[in-house]
């Protein structure tokens, strides 16, 4: 029956360095366990595709423009480069065949023709979702586009039911669909 004994002992022996840490080892304990707080919430907190090592594009680097806010980053016009306009084609093509519903279409085939258009992580939370809880609808205008960083830019797209803004991300020099939500009408 050793396992007491060594209990006891281990006991004493914590027991024994704790007092001899003074006031400098109990900060520095007190530092160490902090850290590690820290870096495990930030662990717990991140997106899931970048614990897994799988994100492909960097992270914004400025906050998102939210529709009456002055945007930061570069604003793009539909007369803007080659690179601009297929970011800008992009979020407009990804929002047409988001809101467009024809008749007797499955939700196999609406989700099938949203994924030239998204990230494989849209592409996952899009198979779940029910076509018919989107309001169908068409583009109205041209769209418009804010690129707060050389790999992600927000395009505005106008449509009958309001502004839909889809965040674009550059991946593989190719720009996709990551994440969608409604803006305000103009």
């Amino acid at each position: 029956m050793n396992g007491p004994r060594i209990t006891a002992a281990l006991s004493r022996g914590v027991s024994s360095i704790l007092a001899r840490m003074g006031l400098r080892g109990w900060v520095a304990l007190i530092l160490a366990i902090l850290v590690i707080a820290a870096l495990a919430v930030a662990r717990l907190i991140e997106r899931p595709e970048e614990r897994d090592g799988k994100a492909k594009v960097a992270a914004p680097t400025q906050p998102l423009p939210h529709d009456g806010d002055a945007a930061q980053g570069t604003a793009m016009q539909p007369s803007a480069s080659p690179a601009a306009q297929q970011v800008l084609d992009v979020g407009t093509g990804f929002v047409r065949e988001l809101i467009r519903h024809p008749a007797g279409e499955t939700a196999a085939g609406w989700h099938a023709r949203l994924l030239p258009f998204t990230t494989e992580t849209l592409a996952t939370e899009l198979s779940n979702a029910d076509p018919e809880g989107m309001p169908a609808g068409k583009v109205t205008g041209k769209a418009f586009g804010q690129a707060l960083s050389p790999t992600y830019t927000v395009v505005t797209v106008p449509t009958s039911n309001g502004n839909i803004v889809a965040e674009c991300v550059l991946a593989d020099d190719v720009w996709l669909v990551d994440r969608f939500y409604a803006g305000s009408k103009q």
